[in-house]
């Protein structure tokens, strides 16, 4: 009798680790695009949105990463895949070029907030920030530095409701880093919604 979930959150000891990085390496090039692009998602992933994410069909998505699952590398419940452990996801993303990270992140950000209605972008607003905020020295487009001061507005006014002020104000700070002076003339009351929270959380926090 053993637990499956307890042995695979098992600590990894480095030498794991750098096996672990020979075996994606030894991946397809296709499982080993799927598996950076979901290391760039997070800890799990639906099918769903990394076919999204990485603008293939599914069923492409869903053989490309048969090879991961063969090699334990990731773990599929219904169409949900997971890594094992936090230290296959760093080693991962590890092996995506340091200076296409940037780049993968804005990518992933924009397909996952191509079309998606206001409710939408509401309930994603933490993971849409995520990967915009690692790329935000490569948005060049005022009316795109504009929307993405907005969701990041947005996701600083969920975390401020949450008590979460530390990371309120983080999202308000990168809110304002995407405003222009420009935006700041044109966007009054977002302007002014970046400047107050931020004093609100740290009134709030003491």
């Amino acid at each position: 009798i053993w637990d499956a979930d307890a042995i695979r959150e098992q600590a990894y000891t480095d030498n794991v680790v750098g096996i672990i990085i020979q075996q994606i390496e030894r991946l397809p090039a296709d499982s080993r695009e799927a598996i950076q692009h979901m290391a760039c998602l997070g800890h799990d992933a639906s099918l769903d949105k990394l076919a999204v994410a990485l603008d293939w069909p599914r069923l492409d998505v869903a053989t490309a990463m048969r090879e991961c699952e063969r090699q334990s590398l990731v773990f599929r419940t219904g169409d949900v895949y997971r890594f094992p452990h936090d230290r296959v996801q760093a080693a991962s993303y590890a092996l995506i070029p340091e200076r296409q990270r940037a780049a993968t992140h804005l990518a992933i950000g924009r397909r996952l907030a191509q079309d998606q209605e206001p409710e939408q972008l509401k309930a994603q607003a933490f993971e849409l920030v995520d990967q915009f905020n690692r790329a935000w020295q490569l948005v060049h487009s005022p009316e795109e530095r504009v929307r993405l001061a907005h969701l990041n507005a947005l996701a600083g006014a969920l975390a401020k409701d949450t008590a979460d002020y530390s990371a309120a104000i983080r999202y308000l700070e990168a809110a304002s880093a995407f405003l222009s002076d420009d935006g700041r003339q044109h966007q009054p009351a977002l302007a002014f919604t970046i400047e107050i929270t931020p004093a609100e959380c740290g009134f709030r926090r003491g």
